[in-house]
């Protein structure tokens, strides 16, 4: 089954997978996800979790800061894959 997604949703992915990547495993905070993905507002970052949340991508901890964990295989970066 294929799953599509939006750029900006797909953004998000991404830089979660880069940013547990380089801090050992540690989650972005949602501040740190609409910085590195130029949202203007946390509204717009919890909207693209909750999206990959649904999507069955990432789970979530609830009430609890940096719980973000991605669901599947093992997990790279579309930019280091193709390096």
């Amino acid at each position: 089954m294929v799953r599509r997604i939006s750029s900006s949703t797909y953004r998000v992915l991404s830089f979660i997978i880069r940013y547990k990547n380089l801090n050992k495993g540690l989650s972005p905070s949602i501040r740190e996800i609409c910085q590195g993905c130029c949202f203007h507002s946390s509204s717009q970052g919890h909207y693209h979790l909750m999206r990959l949340e649904s999507l069955g991508l990432i789970d979530r901890f609830a009430r609890r800061p940096r719980s973000i964990r991605l669901i599947g295989e093992q997990w790279v970066s579309p930019e280091d894959r193709d390096a």
